[in-house]
This record gives structure tokens, C-alpha cells and sequence, in this order.
């Protein structure tokens, strides 16, 4: 559990430095702070406070296994507390996602199919992430059957239908993630540019593929979800990985929108240029 807070805590701060920066960089430099902005501060928000969440289980024992936890009101409020980190652990990288789909949109949604795709990945993006969110609490006709042990009679769906849930909803993210990251590298290599500089710009822009890392150990990990006789310590991986997976969305998203903030700060450095054209994001 603590190599675990560790990485979440590193990461989370990490993505609020990045964040903390695009958000001044669009609100004090370019003044052109707007929905994709507002979205990457829910984003951001959300991160801290899924954090803050690990950080109470962390309290109340996450990372021991429940037999090691002989107070049961303790153990209780633990997986409580983790069950309603879920959400916001989903959450999170959803806004994030939306966040870069209206950022791509800004760039290149001048072609009518772009923007299209994008828009209906956006609409396809919020319900799918909602839903799984909605299928954690309603997997027991009474929620509090998650987390009270006394309610272990109340009737809920098998254990491994939330495994399945995760994979199915970690694959949709993914394909997501992969059409954000070719999008930039299809559309740049069409511009009139020096082969250098689209190669540079398809890799900024492309940067959300880091987030595959994450869903990927993610997926790899989601099977905890069926081991409900030990969450307290199965879940410490699957959630260090959703919050990596989360960060990660939040930095690659945010760093393309960070030039205008690094020629402010070192002009002479950006204006070096080797003769040829620039071209701000």
C-alpha cells in the first residue's frame, strides 16, 4: 500500500504541475482559456480528489488483507471509501479524453468528417463512462451490500460481470486512446511543412498514446474486481494503474498547449529557428 500512495501521490502532482501551467499558459498568455480548459481543470480535480479517496482507504487499511483487519467498522469504511474512488477514478481520465477531443476539434475540426468523428466520440466517450460508473452501484439492489458485511444475503450480480464490465469499458478507452494519438500524425502529414517539423508535431500531439500504458497494466489487474473476499488488498495495483492511466491522459493532453508558455518564458531560445516557418498549436 505505501509504494502504491507513493506513485499515485508523485503522479497526481505531477499532473497538477503540467495542468497548473496549460491553464495559466491559456488564461495569462494566449487568453484563449475555453472548453477544452474548463474540462481538463475537471479532469484535474477529479484526480486530486480520487487521491484524496486512496488516501482515506490507505487510513482505514487499503493495501493490508482484510483478514489482517480484525475491526470490522474499519474494514467496512474502507471498501466504501474504495468503491466510491472508483467513480472518480473513471471519471478522471473521461475528462480528460474530452478535454484533448475538443483541443483536436480546435485543430483540425475544419474537415467535416473530423469533426464528426470527434464530436461522436466525445457524445460516445461521456454516456459509455457514465454507464460504467452507474453499473458500479447498481450491481447490488441495495449499495450498501458493497461494503456491509451483514448484507451478504442481498442480491447482486456475479462478481466477475464487473471484471467483464472493465475489460469491455478499458478496450473502448483504449481504441479511443489510439484514434487520438494517429489522428494528429494523419492530419499534420498533410500540411505543408518541413518533414522535421511534421514529425515533431505529429509526436506532440500524438503523446496521448502514454495513456495506453496505463490501460493496458490497468486491464491487466481488473480481475481483482472479482476477488470481493480481499479488495482491501487486490485493488492496490488496479487503482495505482487507473490513477497512472489518469495522470497520464491529463499531461499528454495538457503538453501541446504549453508552447505559447515556453516562448513567453524563453523567447530566444524558441526564436531559433533554422529558416523555416513556425506554426503554433
Amino acid at each position: 500500500g505505501g509504494t502504491g500512495m507513493a506513485v499515485i501521490w508523485v503522479m497526481t502532482i505531477l499532473a497538477m504541475t503540467v495542468v497548473g501551467m496549460r491553464l495559466y499558459s491559456q488564461a495569462r498568455i494566449t487568453k484563449l482559456l475555453g472548453l477544452s480548459d474548463w474540462l481538463m481543470l475537471a479532469s484535474i480535480l477529479t484526480i486530486i480528489a480520487f487521491a484524496s479517496l486512496i488516501s482515506v482507504q490507505y487510513h482505514y487499511g487499503w493495501g493490508r488483507h482484510q483478514a489482517c483487519i480484525t475491526d470490522v467498522v474499519r474494514l467496512e469504511t474502507q471498501i466504501k471509501y474504495n468503491f466510491a474512488g472508483q467513480s472518480f477514478g473513471i471519471m478522471g481520465s473521461t475528462f480528460g479524453r474530452l478535454s484533448f477531443i475538443v483541443f483536436m476539434d480546435s485543430l483540425f475540426g475544419s474537415r467535416y468528417w473530423v469533426r464528426f468523428t470527434l464530436w461522436a466520440m466525445f457524445g460516445a466517450q461521456l454516456v459509455t463512462n457514465l454507464v460504467t460508473v452507474a453499473m458500479i452501484y447498481a450491481q447490488c439492489k441495495d449499495p450498501r451490500a458493497l461494503y456491509i458485511f451483514t448484507m451478504s444475503q442481498a442480491q447482486c450480480w456475479p462478481a466477475y460481470v464487473q471484471t467483464y464490465l472493465g475489460w469491455a469499458h478499458t478496450s473502448f478507452n483504449g481504441a479511443c486512446d489510439l484514434f487520438l494519438s494517429v489522428l494528429p500524425t494523419v492530419m499534420v502529414w498533410n500540411l505543408h511543412m518541413h518533414t522535421r517539423l511534421k514529425v515533431g508535431v505529429a509526436i506532440l500531439l500524438g503523446m496521448s498514446a502514454l495513456a495506453l500504458v496505463g490501460l493496458v497494466m490497468k486491464c491487466v489487474y481488473l480481475d481483482a474486481l472479482s476477488y470481493e473476499g480481499d479488495y482491501s488488498y487486490n485493488t492496490v495495483p488496479m487503482f495505482t494503474w487507473i490513477m497512472v492511466e489518469g495522470c497520464l491522459v491529463a499531461i499528454a493532453a495538457s503538453i501541446p498547449v504549453l508552447r505559447p508558455m515556453f516562448r513567453h518564458t524563453f523567447p530566444s531560445r524558441a526564436g531559433a529557428t533554422t529558416g523555416a516557418p513556425s506554426y503554433d498549436l
